[in-house]
């Protein structure tokens, strides 16, 4: 059986943590958890056999879930000119700052419409060039707002880094505010700046951006971090609106190089901290729902991004017009940004690709049919984006092969991190996934 024909496990997955029952460093402790894995499976399985979904959901349920995440693109302006960013084109407007009454509208909407749990992330241009007490007073206002109505409020950021000062690290660490910074841990000249290590902590997030400079440096940028102890993750760029993907990036040498690096990290001893886009590359290649921005559909979650004047759009690349929905001052419910006719207009250019371009391909369950963004680019949307589709047939099956049928013999050679997330994430071998099948199916007409 291919992994795409087994039933959808995330419809099903059992509430345990094994990671705090499992000795994940002896077969004897992956043995037990493959046991145990399968028959709290079967339990739900059983319990649950009438409730399953398709992996490409209801198109108009958005607004049913309890979570939400806003990009805020807080100002256009940016104090650095990476030659790869998106947001050009927005950053060559007049210098905005969205105002305190838009933000709060926003989060007043979305309590509105129900949402318990909202992950709202700073972002540019470059938030820290907006005025700290201004910073201050806004988050003060926000957290107000939603301790009052009981929402679960989750601040982060992005930026690059060069402004982070001590002043600003106060204010992180006053509202609990975790930043993305990009680094890029090879020198990239592109870039024009560095971070000292004093302005680095563990709360930080390292984004260590790939392009042709730095591509063949995969193993040796992801040693550099853990050796000072950061969390990070690998960013490829593999193109932008107004340039070719081969001035940034080469899609087959990065697939080649990925592989390597992949290679390293499954079976790296010795790791000090997590890697984002391995975890989340092998996540969804072992059949997992992962998102990863770039290689992903974001029109499956609840993602809504402002801009600095307003405008709302379902990508935080502003640059495409087709994804801007209408301005936060004519939005009366967050129902209309979701289910709205310029949101059901890119909902069914992507089921026409699914109709004319994807619907026979393994792959689909795996990658939700790519970035419509990038695809827009590309072929205003007439086709998955190439370098994606190239990328996930060659990287899936790598990963598939590695890890897709491990024994407990071995499971326990794997990277320590690797492992716990496994565990963490409900990891089943395939032969133990022919037994749930056949075990699901046999008692299941009893």
């Amino acid at each position: 059986m291919k992994y795409s024909d087994y039933i959808n496990f995330d419809n099903y997955l059992p509430n345990i943590d094994f990671n705090q029952v499992i000795d994940e460093t002896t077969e004897e402790g992956i043995q037990n958890y493959y046991s145990l894995l399968k028959n709290e499976y079967l339990q739900v399985l059983l319990e649950k056999k009438d409730s399953e979904k398709t992996f490409q959901g209801d198109w108009n349920d958005h607004h049913c879930y309890n979570n939400c995440e806003v990009i805020c693109k807080v100002t256009n302006f940016c104090n650095q000119n990476c030659i790869y960013c998106f947001d050009k084109k927005n950053q060559q407007k007049p210098r905005m700052v969205l105002s305190k009454e838009r933000i709060l509208r926003l989060l007043r909407l979305l309590n509105e419409e129900g949402y318990s749990k909202i992950e709202w992330t700073w972002h540019g241009g470059e938030f820290l060039t907006v005025d700290k007490q201004w910073f201050d007073d806004v988050c003060l206002e926000m957290y107000k707002y939603a301790i009052k109505e009981d929402i679960e409020l989750i601040f982060n950021a992005q930026s690059n880094g060069t402004l982070l000062d001590d002043e600003w690290k106060y204010l992180l660490d006053k509202y609990n505010v975790p930043i993305g910074t990009s680094y890029d841990w090879s020198g990239q000249q592109c870039r024009g700046y560095e971070l000292s290590q004093e302005k680095l902590s563990n709360f930080y997030f390292i984004i260590s951006v790939i392009t042709k400079q730095n591509v063949k440096n995969l193993i040796a940028d992801s040693k550099k971090a853990s050796d000072n102890g950061v969390p990070f993750s690998f960013n490829a760029v593999f193109g932008t609106t107004n340039n070719p993907l081969e001035k940034f990036l080469d899609i087959d040498e990065f697939i080649q190089e990925y592989k390597k690096y992949l290679e390293f990290f499954i079976y790296n001893n010795n790791p000090r901290v997590p890697e984002r886009s391995a975890l989340a590359y092998i996540r969804r290649a072992l059949n997992r729902s992962a998102e990863i921005c770039n290689l992903d559909n974001c029109l499956y979650s609840n993602r809504i991004c402002i801009n600095a004047d307003g405008e709302l759009y379902r990508c935080d690349d502003t640059s495409i017009e087709e994804m801007h929905v209408c301005n936060i001052d004519e939005l009366n419910s967050i129902k209309d940004f979701f289910n709205g006719d310029k949101s059901l207009k890119l909902q069914q250019l992507k089921q026409t690709q699914i109709q004319n371009q994807c619907l026979n391909c393994d792959y689909l369950p795996v990658c939700g049919q790519g970035c419509l963004n990038c695809s827009l680019k590309e072929s205003k949307g007439l086709k998955p984006y190439s370098a994606q589709c190239k990328f996930w047939k060659a990287i899936v099956p790598y990963i598939y092969d590695k890890l897709g049928n491990l024994t407990p013999k071995e499971f326990v050679k794997l990277n320590p991190t690797l492992k716990q997330y496994l565990i963490q994430q409900l990891y089943m071998p395939a032969y133990l996934k022919e037994e749930l099948q056949k075990d699901y199916v046999k008692y299941s007409n009893i």
